[in-house]
C-alpha cells in the first residue's frame, strides 16, 4: 500500500483526532468522513412532499439536460482559441 505525508494545522488534526473511532486508523477516518460529506438525496426521505420532491426531481432533469450542450460549447470555443483540455 502507497502512503503520502500530508501537513495539517493543528486544529485540522484535533478535528480528524476526535473523529476518529476506536479501532479506525487515520485514513479510515478520512475516508469515511469525506463519505459521510457527499450529499446524498437519501438522507431527503420524506422530508419534502410527494409534489415538491417531483418538482425537484423535474428541475434537476432540465439542468442536466442543459449542461451537455453548454460544456460542449465551452470546449469548442476553447479548442477554437488554441486551448487544449489536459495541458
Amino acid at each position: 500500500m502507497a502512503s503520502r505525508t500530508v501537513s495539517l494545522e493543528r486544529s485540522a488534526y484535533e478535528r480528524v483526532r476526535l473523529a476518529k473511532r476506536e479501532g479506525e486508523s487515520f485514513t479510515d477516518t478520512i475516508n469515511r468522513l469525506l463519505t459521510e460529506s457527499r450529499p446524498s438525496f437519501s438522507r431527503l426521505a420524506g422530508v419534502l412532499s410527494r409534489p415538491d420532491a417531483a418538482s425537484v426531481q423535474e428541475h434537476l432533469r432540465r439542468m442536466r439536460s442543459l449542461e451537455l450542450p453548454a460544456e460542449r460549447l465551452r470546449f469548442a470555443t476553447l479548442r477554437r482559441a488554441g486551448h487544449r483540455r489536459n495541458p
